[in-house]
């Protein structure tokens, strides 16, 4: 302790079987051994080592306490060593902030970009509460020893507020000019100030500013040469437009700091007591790593009984924290109008949702409602995130669905992206509108603040609210949206007139969690009559188990922009006869309505987007789909009932007849130009028109357990050599990636002859009358054979390979060719299909070497077969393992190696497999 206190070291105290308040308070086994010590030595000397002990007992460390329930010390070792080393790695600068956790990697990197020249004003962007102030100080004082003029000039907005922009504006410059008095009445800064700033270099943190004019109205355009000025603001649109050259986005804690510094206000140690972690882990998700929320709460729970952590955790889950929450209000209360209702939407019915289905709502309610998300996005009180799964994936993982059943389809968490399928979203990640849990919980508060009474709220969601709303029929003209989880509610019947007094309802949301299981059946019954009373404003009907025969034929659809009735007792949508207005609507969802004979006329629909009709197997006869000009996705996967293909607009790009009734792919195919997906994966489909090889955009198709007995040959159209002079050359659309810029050499093409030039995945398993696979594209990414048990053909055209290599490998990371259990395909398809394989091995490793950034990293090809060609693989053996000789790479500098291996595998069967992958190695 006295090198402490004599040469700044920092003494991290380990409290192994020790409870560190009987250190702290000369407790426990201390008392006894102190009053020993009294006995024996002088007064004075023990009385100096209770100090000691008092003082360690108050320092932060670690506390072991060696229970059944505590961590194996190993663990508290690998912490402890950590944190000694980024101690030690921190003290390098010199600077060394005990208090603070887990903010090294951003305070390194703010000092990065303040070392560059060309970064004169940097902006700290983030939510309030992440920790900008905490790292503009710190960074601050790090920097200060190298600026003989600098100021951190905190709560900027706040001041400006309480003591107006010129006034504050003068402290500024007495404390840079060290002058006292100044006092400069006028927007802008005159002689002789002006020149005196522009000598002089200066460090200046402005802190929490809310408008532009705050930082210019500084003057910091005048400052000298080497000046460099931190903006800390919860509004990005503030440091782009006060002219930030860099804006750094504040990052939250990471898991294991947040958990450090919960631990250092709720137990004044760095880690949690054994008895509490399971519950300081829950606190700390709560808070998502936001640094003060791990303050307050820490704080608020310091030497409280576990009793009191449980209760409080139960109120968290429905009420924010009021410290946390007034600090957080600060940017709501800053937001206009408008701007505050599409907040308080989006927290409690849209959050979670795709932005793509929010916009298109919320621009229905409000003009210019997306440029309001993004405001809002700037102020840090939305965030836009991706799915963590493409909708490639899905697709791949709806096919794995195909025996399941639509219960356990319905409860796939991201079952909405499914429905909402584009062809633009078919390599991308769906963009999300997310929002930080306790910036929810804080627009629920404002909405309760509202009333004390439910139904004269605007918005409501809590399930036993909303159930005595609809049970006693206490709707309102003040509610404009209701959401209710299904789950958590009982039987209810609904009178006809339940919604008729909401006549300014704009969102219905009855729905089911994901993953609910048995729990997912209806709850809201429908009284005698046939329908219920919808209001007209009405922009979102979702309800799951919609339990009456039709929409209420005094309801007008013109403001409807998304219609979800999944599970329905729906007979109809509409009367025939009634001509609706449906200009506004974009979505309609009607999976599994098991009683849904027939779809009505939707002419009036030209903005519609989206149909899915999925399990409607009740369904017959669908209606003209061609004058649907918007239409790019149609789903009616399970109604096996139909037997006719649809007709439908030319830009659809995603199409799902899997388990239908249709027997035939009709010549009408090839003016499907935009379409992208075709999924007919157990349909009745046996014959298939050659003219789906025109289909230029396709890219994903499944014939998968199909009676289809030969895959659509490319047709050959003779070349006359009259015709060659005619013939322009091919060239690549402007846009194509050439990562390099290598040139291509010109090829000459006859114009259509590129067939399936984008296809990529093709889905054939268990076609088991399938004979004739020929044609096939040279650089297919997946190709799935497997148990074609009659396939006894297989060819890929080797009609201008090149062309269609510019088409393939963007992206992926893999290839895959299977043909298991397919033993009827003879010696020269066998050949084909390695060839095929070695093909593609030859391209990539020619891509790999020329260090292209794109392009599969392995390949497998499985297909029958008792021998491995000797010419293409010159290692052979039968034993587990090969010895290779490396050949020095051809491409100089080169860091990656590639091996290409065969396998041949005896069981039963013999099945050749051949694969490739790459292999990083140091060169140095």
């Amino acid at each position: 302790m006295d090198r402490k206190h004599t040469q700044g070291h920092i003494v991290l105290p380990i409290f192994y079987h020790v409870d560190p308040s009987h250190v702290r308070n000369i407790g426990g086994s201390f008392t006894t051994s102190f009053e020993e010590h009294e006995s024996k030595r002088l007064v004075d000397e023990v009385k100096g080592w209770k100090a000691v002990f008092a003082e360690v007992g108050k320092l932060k460390g670690w506390h072991i306490g060696g229970g059944k329930f505590d961590r194996p010390e190993t663990e508290y070792i690998e912490d402890i060593v950590k944190y000694v080393i980024k101690k030690l790695m921190s003290s390098k600068s010199g600077h060394v902030y005990e208090e603070l956790v887990g903010i090294d990697y951003q305070k390194d990197a703010i000092l990065r970009l303040i070392k560059q020249e060309r970064y004169r004003v940097i902006g700290l962007w983030g939510m309030g509460g992440i920790g900008k102030t905490t790292l503009a100080d710190v960074v601050h004082k790090e920097m200060s020893p190298k600026f003989k003029s600098r100021c951190f000039l905190q709560n900027v907005s706040e001041k400006i507020k309480n003591q107006g922009k010129e006034s504050l504006r003068n402290d500024l410059l007495s404390i840079l000019l060290n002058e006292k008095d100044i006092h400069i009445d006028t927007p802008l800064i005159g002689y002789p100030y002006r020149e005196r700033l522009n000598n002089k270099k200066v460090l200046l943190v402005l802190d929490d500013v809310s408008h532009q004019d705050q930082i210019t109205i500084m003057g910091v355009r005048h400052f000298g040469d080497g000046s460099k000025i931190i903006v800390t603001s919860r509004d990005r649109k503030v440091l782009e437009n006060g002219e930030a050259d860099q804006i750094y986005e504040v990052k939250n804690l990471n898991e294991i700091d947040s958990l450090q510094l919960f631990s250092t206000c709720a137990f004044k140690q760095l880690n949690p007591n054994a008895d509490f972690r399971d519950l300081s882990i829950k606190f700390v998700e709560y808070t998502q790593y936001n640094p003060l929320a791990l303050k307050v709460l820490g704080s608020q729970l310091y030497k409280r009984s576990r009793e009191y952590w449980e209760s409080e955790m139960v109120k968290l889950k429905e009420y924010s924290q009021p410290e946390i929450s007034n600090i957080l209000k600060r940017s709501f209360d800053g937001l206009d109008e408008q701007e505050k209702n599409i907040f308080l939407d989006i927290a409690i019915f849209f959050k979670g949702e795709l932005k793509e289905n929010v916009e298109n709502i919320l621009s229905s309610c409000y003009n210019g409602a997306k440029s309001s998300i993004r405001n809002l996005v700037d102020k840090c009180l939305l965030d836009i995130t991706s799915l963590p799964i493409s909708l490639r994936d899905m697709l791949e993982i709806r096919s794995r669905f195909l025996m399941k059943k639509a219960e356990e389809i319905a409860s796939f968490p991201y079952r909405d992206a499914l429905d909402n399928r584009r062809s633009s979203f078919l390599d991308k990640n769906p963009q999300c509108i997310s929002m930080h849990d306790m910036l929810e919980r804080m627009g629920k508060d404002i909405v309760r603040q509202e009333s004390r009474v439910p139904g004269m709220r605007s918005r409501l969601w809590n399930s036993n609210e909303v159930k005595q709303v609809l049970r006693h029929n206490k709707g309102t003209e003040w509610i404009e949206g209701i959401k209710l989880d299904m789950s958590q509610i009982d039987k209810l019947q609904l009178c006809s007139s339940v919604f008729k007094n909401m006549f300014n309802l704009k969102y219905i949301h009855f729905y089911f969690p994901p993953f609910i299981g048995k729990q997912r059946n209806k709850k809201l019954h429908a009284d005698q009559v046939g329908d219920v009373s919808l209001p007209d404003e009405l922009r979102l009907l979702c309800w799951e188990y919609y339990p009456f025969r039709s929409l209420s034929s005094s309801f007008d659809p013109k403001n409807l922009v998304v219609l979800k009735l999944p599970y329905g007792d729906m007979e109809q949508l509409w009367n025939e006869d009634n001509h609706q207005d449906l200009i506004n609507l974009r979505k309609i969802v009607l999976s599994n309505c098991k009683n849904l004979r027939k779809i009505p006329n939707l002419l009036g629909a030209v903005n519609l987007e989206i149909l899915c009709f999925n399990g409607c197997n009740s369904l017959v006869e669908l209606p003209g789909f061609s004058d649907l000009a918007s239409l790019k996705t149609l789903q009616l996967h399970g109604c096996y009932k139909l037997k006719k293909f649809p007709e439908l607009p030319n830009d659809v790009s995603f199409l799902d007849l899997a388990e239908t009734g249709i027997e035939e792919v009709p010549n009408s195919i090839e003016h499907l130009a935009g379409l992208e997906t075709l999924l007919l994966a157990k349909s009745k489909i046996n014959n298939v028109s050659c003219n789906i090889s025109k289909l230029e955009c396709l890219r994903y198709l499944d014939f998968s357990h199909c009676l289809v007995a030969e895959f659509p040959e490319i047709l050959r159209r003779p070349e006359r050599p009259e015709m060659q002079e005619l013939i322009r050359p091919y060239s690549l659309p402007p846009y194509f990636p050439l990562p390099g810029r290598r040139k291509f050499p010109i090829v000459h093409v006859p114009p259509k002859i590129l067939k399936f030039k984008r296809l990529e995945y093709l889905k054939m398993d268990h076609c088991e009358s399938l004979k004739l696979l020929s044609e096939l594209p040279p650089y297919l990414l997946y190709l799935d054979a497997h148990g074609c048990k009659s396939l006894e053909k297989v060819s890929f055209t080797d009609r201008n390979r090149d062309l269609y290599e510019l088409y393939s490998f963007y992206g992926e990371d893999e290839f895959f060719m299977i043909f298991s259990d397919c033993f009827s395909l003879n010696q020269a398809s066998i050949k084909n299909i390695e060839g095929n394989a070695m093909q593609k091995i030859e391209s990539l490793v020619k891509k790999w070497g020329c260090k292209y950034d794109y392009g599969p990293k392995s390949l497998f090809c499985c297909f029958p077969g008792s021998e491995i060609s000797a010419s293409k693989f010159e290692y052979q053996g039968m034993n587990s393992s090969l010895k290779l000789k490396i050949t020095p790479n051809e491409f100089s500098g080169s860091r990656v190696l590639s091996f290409a291996s065969a396998l041949w595998l005896i069981s039963r069967i013999a099945i050749n497999t051949i694969q490739i992958f790459e292999v990083s190695v140091n060169t140095n």
